[in-house]
């Protein structure tokens, strides 16, 4: 009965955090949105689509270190083409733009 609850709990406080993130995104306060993400990935990293939104929101607040690291496990989360495609994107943008910033 203990695991049955645990994985249930561990399901919902990982929508919970995945949700409120999401809430958060599209009232605009995006710092606090990638802390509920981040919070969600401790539960459950293997979820390529959060990790899609977390490294693009960290992109956006022009977080590269946490664009960079959601960016690489979304890519090693990824089971499908369009989730690696979409992580490949976004790491080489993000990548590229820090070298341009290297060298100017």
């Amino acid at each position: 009965m203990d695991n049955i609850q645990n994985s249930f709990l561990h399901c919902l406080r990982y929508g919970v955090y995945k949700n409120y993130g999401a809430l958060l995104e599209n009232l605009g306060a995006f710092e606090d949105a990638v802390d509920y993400y981040l919070l969600a990935t401790q539960i459950d990293s293997s979820d390529p689509s959060l990790w899609i939104k977390l490294g693009s929101i960290s992109r956006k607040i022009k977080d590269i270190s946490t664009a960079c690291f959601a960016f690489e496990n979304g890519l090693q989360a990824s089971q499908s083409t369009l989730a690696m495609v979409k992580c490949l994107k976004s790491l080489s943008e993000v990548r590229i733009h820090i070298d341009m910033r290297t060298f100017n």
